[in-house]
């Protein structure tokens, strides 16, 4: 009797660009916008009646603040994952903005035997092409916890997860956002997913959002420090605005290097790689942005 092998990608239930076309993101209004990311909430909780939670996954970044903002009184939690390699004031952003708001914050670290400094000793530190390997180990095992946690019964019920994705942010991430997909009992939402760079602009100042000190010392959230996509000068920068964790990644490299791997430097493994295929996680929306393929395309 021939096995059925399970087609994991063919389960999914996908809904692309359901209440706006492609050509039109620009020209949206900010109200337009607002309208729509409520349109995609709603449509999302009537095709899954059946849910029992709703999480707002914040970063810290600008895209998940203005994200937690927008969809905070239509959830019930926030999930941040704590890697272990980023940066500590990204961390307290995130403890301080829920607790301002009254949002329960569930904050998820990666599972025993996926940390960080375990899999570089294992492996090296990773660059580009494990960078799906490290989404998975550091990010999606710790979100899988916390679908674990609130799915009693896995045949009914669904959690849902509304992250900061969105179609303009590349031409790769276009072709993977969805403004719904249903994956077994996790339900993905991206209520900004038709937002422009330009509204989410208008949208932060408008209702003068708060920014995370490290968003705007480095351009980048921190919550995530795996070095895949590192800048050439980066760890230079991480070393002036944030010292201890500077001597963190270094303190690393010494133990990659006494345990006799090849790939001891962080963030070298970039500037090595010709290219790169696999696409982001849905959580690390904009990692492969600061990566240049042989074509020249993010």
């Amino acid at each position: 009797m021939t096995e059925r092998v399970r087609d994991r990608e063919a389960e999914k239930q996908r809904k692309k660009f359901v209440f706006v076309q492609p050509g039109e993101i620009d020209s949206l209004s900010l109200d337009d916008c607002i309208e729509i990311t409520n349109k995609i909430i709603d449509l999302s909780s009537s095709l899954y009646p059946q849910t029992v939670k709703r999480f707002c996954l914040l970063s810290g970044g600008n895209d998940s603040t203005t994200l937690f903002f927008v969809v905070k009184d239509r959830v019930d939690d926030v999930v941040h994952i704590n890697t272990g390699i980023g940066i500590e004031a990204t961390r307290q952003f995130v403890r301080d903005l829920c607790s301002k708001h009254n949002k329960n914050l569930i904050e998820k670290c990666p599972p025993s035997g996926s940390t960080y400094e375990e899999l570089i000793l294992e492996m090296g530190f990773p660059g580009p092409n494990m960078h799906y390997l490290m989404y998975n180990r550091l990010k999606e095992r710790a979100l899988r916890e916390v679908q674990k946690e609130h799915v009693r019964r896995v045949r009914t019920d669904i959690v849902q997860f509304f992250s900061g994705v969105r179609y303009s942010e590349s031409s790769r991430r276009a072709k993977t956002t969805d403004d719904i997909m249903k994956n077994g009992s996790a339900v993905w939402v991206a209520p900004l997913a038709h937002w422009s760079n330009e509204n989410m602009a208008r949208y932060r100042e408008k209702y003068s959002l708060p920014v995370n000190p490290v968003s705007a010392n480095l351009h980048i959230s921190g919550e995530c420090l795996c070095g895949c996509f590192a800048r050439p000068d980066e760890l230079e920068q991480i070393r002036f605005f944030y010292p201890d964790t500077a001597d963190y990644i270094e303190s690393l490299q010494e133990k990659v290097k006494s345990a006799g791997k090849e790939k001891c430097i962080w963030g070298d493994g970039v500037r090595k790689s010709k290219k790169y295929i696999k696409s982001s996680g849905t959580l690390c929306s904009s990692c492969d942005s600061n990566f240049i393929t042989e074509k020249g395309k993010s």
